[in-house]
This record gives C-alpha cells, structure tokens and sequence, in this order.
C-alpha cells in the first residue's frame, strides 16, 4: 500500500545561526485520490457530453427535412445529408465531390456564386437566398438557403448550408398574386391590376389608346338565361376580344360587362379599326349549349395625343365617350372630344353651352359655292354649321359637332340648319338669282333617325323650296347598316331630293351595295385632292373614283380645290364639279351674293379653254358610246365581226361576244377564215352578196339569218378611209325570243280568224285545246 506523506521541514534559527531543524510529516493519500476520481468523472462526463452532442448533430443533420451540406473553398460538396437526395435527385455519395454550381439554374447562377464568395471572404458571414435548382430529372424548384462560414482556429475552411424547397410556397404565392390581380371568371388581368400598373407608372402614355367596352342587354341575357350562362358568354367575349388585339395590347375585366382594352403605339386610325373588328366579334352570336345569344358592344375610345394627360384621366374619358355611343343607339364606338379655350372644358360643359347656343341664337350658316368644272358657273353651295360663343369666340366644327352628335343635340341642331339654308336658298330665287342646290350635310345620328324624312318633308313645305334644289349629304360610313340605308334613301329620293355620299373613298361601304344607292353625286374626299398631283396612290384613286362614278351615270364633286393645277388635273379627267379655296372659302350669304360674279370667272381664266374642254368631253362620250353599244351587245348574247378583203377574199379578222359560243363556234374558228368556211355552204354565198355590198360602201345594211335554230339580226357597217373601204363591222344580235313571240302572234291571229269564221261560237266559250288536252286560246 503507497502512502502519499507531505514532509514541512521547519528550521529554528536561533540568532544568525542554524541551531534547530524540526522535520512534519503528514498523509493525503486520501485527497489525491479524492481529486483523481474526480478529474476523471469530469472527463467521462465531458466525454459523454461530446458524444451526446455528436449524436445530435448526427440526427440533425441525418434526418433534417431540410438540405444540409457543407462545401470546401472551391464549392464542392464535401458532405450532404438525405434530404439532399429528396431534393437534388443525387445521392449524398453522388453530390460529394460535384460542385454546387452544376445545379443551380443558369438564369440564377451568377447571383449565387456572388453569394457563395460573400460567405468565405473577409471574415466570412452569413447569407440568405432564394434560388432555383435543377433537379436529376430536369425539373426546376425553388429554394431558400442560408450559408455560414465554417471556422477552425479562426480560418475560413469553408461553407455550411441548410435548404428549403419553397417551391409549393412560392406556387401558392403566385396563384394568390394571381387571383388577386386576375379575374377568376375570364383569367384577364383585373381592376386591381390596372391600378397596381398606374400607380407604378407601368403603362407609358405616348400614342396609347383607350377602349372602354360595355356589353348591351347583358343585363337582359343574365336576368333571363342565368348567372352561369351569363358566365359563359362573359368567357367568350374575353375570348374574343384577345383575338382582336395584338399580343403587345393589354385588355382588363373592368368588372360586371366592362372591359378595359389599352392599344399600345395606336394612333386615331388603328383605334378606329380596332374599334371596328371588336364590332364585329362581338355582334356576331355566341352560341351558349343550345342557345344563340344576340349581345353586341357599345365601345368609348380616348387618345392620348389629346384627350388627356394620365392614364387615368384617359380612361375616364373613354368611359364617357362609351355612354355617348350607348345614347347613339347602341352597337357603335364614339371618339372623347374635349376642347380647351380659356380653362379645361369637358364635353359635359360643352354639351350645357350647346343648349344655350340654340337658345340664345349663336348658331349661324356659312356657304361655300359649288362649281361646275366645265362651264364655270356657280350651282349651288354647301351650307356649313358655324357656333360664335359669347366667352369662347368662334369655336372650329370638328369641335363641337361630335358633342352634339353625341349628346343627341344633333337633330334640334339639324332641322335648324336644313330649316335656314332651305329658307335662304328660297330667298335667293326669289331675289332673281338663277335656281342653284343648296347642299346640307346630315349627321349619322341624323340618318338614323326615325322622323329624318318626314322632318325633311316638313322643312320643304315650310319654306317652300322645290325638292330639287335640296341636296342631302351622307358620309360613306354612315352607309354600312344596310338594312337601314337603303330604304331611308329610296324614301328621301320620292320626295325629289337629291342625294350625295360626302368624303367618299374614306370609309367603308361596299361597291356592292353602292349600285343599290340612289345617289346622284359622289364627292371626292379632300386628303385625296390635296396630294393627287405628289402622290401617286392618290391620283390613282381620284381617277378611279370619277370613272366608276361616270360609268354608274352619277356626278362627281371634288372637295378642297386649292390649286389651279388640281384644277386643271380635275378637268382633264372630266370631273363634274368641283369647291374649295381655289374658288371661295365659307362665307355668310350676304359675302356670297358679292362674290358671285367673280367666282364665276375662275374657270374660264385659269382652267383649261372650252374647246379643249369640250374635245376632251366628247372623246369620252364617244368611248361610253362606243362601251355602251359594246355591253348591250354582251347582255344580248350578241356577237361583233371584222372582215377585211384579202386576195379577193373576205377574211375575218377579229371577233367578240357571248352569242359566237351559243352557235357552237370559238374564235379560232372564225379569225382568218372565210364565211364559207364557217356556215354551212348551202347559206354562204348569199352572205358573201352582203359583204360584198358592204365592202363597196353600202351604209344601213342589215340582215335576219337563222343557223342551229337562233335567230340573229346583222347589222355590216364600213369603215372608210380617204373615201376608200379598208374595213367591215359586223354587229349581230340575238333575236330568237323576238321571233317566237311573232309566231306565238301569228298563231293566235290565226286562231282568232279561224273562231270568227263560225258565227255559232261568238256567244259560247270556245277553248281551244293541243293534242295533249291543254288550253292554247280562249276566245
């Protein structure tokens, strides 16, 4: 047994001199043994405290729900728990080794090494970020990852991670954001976001057009098929109103039947077009399970060129303009009219002032004279809508007319105008002047109007103006409802008004339809005179137009004549008539009665000389003529020859029309053949006596022929040269109806004398009946 003995030497000194040295001893076998149990319990407890926590560490980071995994320097994984595996797809053994970067989407790449190199330089710290992760299999998740430098003696060795897939979160997120911005009925961006995007200023303002649309009867529809067919057809119109954008637009549910269409880089003219094919996508039925539903749109359209400064205020307007085009009818588009004089006027201030000008007589007419191109004389004038405010001054027509169109002040407005230019018109025959027509213009909303006629009936009878003398001018839009135009026209014209189709060659009528019309003029719309003489497309189109018209046998105007040379450009393509500065501007009827001679004198000092003038007339009456003979001829199944004598032989030379293949004959078969050649012999040379006698310059000769049981009548007429024959025409028509009609006559004289020649029979009804018991005559 060891002792542990702690030996005190204690030293007396007695004096300077050591005298005594006295020697303790003591046992603490016990306390050190005492003290080494206990440094060793500490130690296991240490021991196991380490352990514990390395167990910890080792479910925490075994069986952790998120991704752990540590990363060296370089960003290769040098540990990686299960979770790894559930999110990467790669096992933890595949992931050592493989840098984090072969995982990370590209888009988000360059932003995470930012953060990777964040963590271990300068002391290292602590990031958090959100990123996107390729799967194994390809596939893309959202996670959210929070990095730590690892320290060992205060060295950066490097990375500790722990990742969160949020991907479901994040759906959910979307999908909130989602619903909360989009209507869930349409899956169009809603109210809410059409908000978010203003106050953010997300829509630029330059050359933006605004659509406010409003479904008419959805109200009736709902009410009477139900909210869940009301739904349906709400789909639908989403449906079609994304077809008839462009994918740069943005359309929103305003909410109810409202929706919100947004044309980026739009001017008035993509707006109106737009405006149109939404028209017509909307109007067209939609077909909800079994039933066809009727809805139509009522669209309001602002600009930002001018109808406002925010989109904010843009879309007010468009909204205001919307309930314009409900109160025009329904089924239309209106454009926001705003003007600015002293302070900012809306159409509501302008509509008030409007009353109040009717009333207070601030409404008065100007004429601009109307001339005939090729006599020079002055045939009547145009009567212009003038407004002189008391505050504002002369305010421009284009300004107030659509308010008044708008607000329904345009037909008070209208029979005032028609009641005032009739009168005056009146009083300048009674003055002596030569009769003229006096020109009004009529609004859409005019035309449309149920009382239009009667009102103009009215007027005529009031003032006692001839309905000759009254000219009704229409736009060419106004023409497109058909089913209306037609027969508002047709009754216009049994009053004996004359009818004129303004800016024609703007809109959109059909040529189709136009034939139908019963129009008398066509006035050329003033942008295509203005640049006929610099634009090719423009003198193409004015051209056209007066030839179509001539050959439809109506008049032609031109509008905004400012120059002698479209003058003369006009005359020289035999347009009829023709206004404009070049003659007069708009003056009152007491300017116009002064400046009467001299517009006169216009035409004949700078136009083209009337005998040139008058050539250039005849030359196409001859060419109408001559087109004229020529349809008569194809609507008669009639056929055209040439011959001409050729070595003592009657040669064809050319031949046209519907009735050579009727005979069973091609051209062919005619040209460069003598007529024995082509009827049979026996008839050919009693033909070849006629073209003898014509080719010797017989006029007037003419012959009825029969090949294959037609009838024709011939008409040969020479054409002399220097007195000589140098050609033969040869006119054929169709006239085997004409012959059966005569035989039909024939037989019935015959009957007729074969009745009377029996006395008995004059008394008694005599039928006459065919082998086959059928009734020819009845006397």
């Amino acid at each position: 047994m060891a002792y542990i003995i702690v030996i005190t030497l204690i030293i007396l000194l007695l004096m300077t001199a050591v005298k005594v040295m006295v020697m303790v001893a003591r046992d603490v076998t016990k306390r050190k043994q005492t003290e080494r149990e206990l440094i060793e319990s500490e130690h296991r407890y240490l021991q196991e405290k380490i352990k514990m926590s390395e167990q910890r560490y080792k479910s925490l980071f075994d069986y952790h729900s998120d991704a752990v995994y540590s990363l060296d320097l370089e960003g290769r994984f040098t540990s990686a728990n299960a979770a790894c595996e559930k999110i990467s797809g790669y096992s933890p053994e595949q992931l050592i080794e493989k840098n984090f970067s072969e995982l990370i989407y590209e888009e988000d790449l360059a932003e995470i090494i930012r953060i990777f190199h964040l963590t271990i330089q300068d002391g290292g710290s602590q990031q958090t970020k959100k990123f996107r992760l390729k799967r194994k299999t390809g596939e893309i998740l959202m996670l959210d990852t929070t990095t730590i430098p690892i320290i060992v003696d205060g060295e950066i060795m490097g990375v500790y991670g722990i990742a969160k897939d949020i991907t479901e979160q994040v759906k959910n997120q979307e999908m909130v954001q989602h619903l909360a911005y989009h209507d869930y009925l349409t899956g169009l961006p809603n109210r809410n976001m059409l908000e978010a995007l203003l106050t953010k200023g997300g829509i630029p303002l330059k050359n933006l057009a605004i659509l406010f649309i409003d479904l008419d009867r959805f109200k009736i529809i709902n009410d009477t098929l139900g909210h869940s067919e009301g739904d349906k057809l709400l789909k639908r119109v989403a449906d079609r109103l994304k077809s008839s954008v462009s994918e740069k637009d943005l359309i929103f549910r305003q909410g109810g039947d409202e929706f919100i269409v947004i044309l980026k880089e739009a001017d008035r003219e993509r707006a109106e077009v737009v405006a149109i094919n939404i028209l017509e996508a909307l109007s067209t039925p939609f077909k909800l399970n079994t039933t066809e539903v009727y809805s139509s749109p009522s669209i309001g359209i602002s600009l930002s060129q001018k109808d406002g400064e925010t989109v904010e205020s843009l879309i007010k307007h468009a909204d205001y303009a919307m309930y314009q085009a409900k109160k025009a009818g329904k089924k239309t588009y209106r454009f926001y009219s705003c003007i600015k004089y002293d302070g900012d006027f809306d159409p509501l201030t302008m509509e008030m002032e409007l009353h109040k000008a009717i009333k207070q007589n601030e409404l008065f007419l100007h004429y601009q004279p109307k001339v005939n191109l090729k006599t020079g004389k002055m045939f009547g004038a145009e009567a212009l809508l003038r407004w002189n405010h008391p505050k504002w001054g002369m305010i421009p027509p284009s300004k107030f007319i659509p308010i008044a169109e708008e607000s329904g002040l345009i037909i008070p407005i209208g029979e005032w105008v028609l009641r005032q230019a009739c009168a005056q018109n009146k009083r300048w025959q009674e003055k002596g002047c030569l009769p003229m027509v006096i020109s009004v213009n009529l609004s859409g909303r005019q035309f449309s109007y149920a009382g239009i006629v009667s009102t103009v009936e009215k007027v005529l009878k009031e003032t006692g103006l001839e309905p000759q003398y009254l000219e009704l001018e229409i736009t060419e839009s106004m023409t497109m409802d058909i089913e209306h135009t037609i027969p508002t026209l047709h009754d216009l014209k049994k009053l004996g008004v004359l009818i004129s189709i303004d800016d024609f060659g703007t809109g959109f009528s059909s040529l189709n339809y136009l034939k139908q019309f019963p129009v008398d003029t066509l006035k050329i719309d003033q942008s295509f005179v203005r640049e006929l003489l610099n634009n090719n497309h423009d003198e193409t189109i004015v051209k056209t137009i007066i030839s179509m018209a001539h050959h439809l046998q109506v008049k032609v105007v031109a509008e905004g004549i400012e120059t002698r040379e479209q003058l003369v450009f006009l005359q020289q393509h035999l347009c009829d008539e023709g206004q404009g500065h070049f003659f007069s501007k708009s003056v009152t009827a007491e300017e116009l009665n002064g400046e009467w001679a001299r517009i006169e004198q216009i035409v004949p000092k700078f136009g083209l000389s009337q005998d040139l003038h008058e050539q250039i007339w005849a030359e196409e009456s001859y060419r109408m003529a001559k087109q004229e003979l020529q349809d008569t001829l194809s609507r008669q199944q009639g056929l055209t020859l040439k011959y001409k004598r050729i070595d003592g032989r009657f040669i064809h030379t050319w031949c046209e029309g519907g009735f050579l293949y009727r005979i069973g004959l091609t051209k062919d078969r005619i040209i460069g053949k003598e007529i024995k050649e082509i009827i049979p012999w026996q008839y050919a040379g009693a033909k070849e006596k006629i073209y003898q006698r014509a080719w010797e310059g017989e006029e007037n000769l003419t012959y009825e022929a029969e090949i294959y049981g037609i009838h024709y009548l011939a008409a040969l007429s020479p054409i002399k040269r220097g007195g000589k024959v140098v050609e033969v025409i040869v006119s054929c028509i169709d006239i085997t109806p004409l012959k059966e009609r005569e035989k039909a006559l024939l037989k019935s004289q015959e009957l007729n004398r074969l009745i009377a020649g029996y006395k008995i029979f004059n008394s008694m009804l005599t039928p006459i009946l065919d082998n086959e018991g059928q009734i020819q005559h009845v006397n």
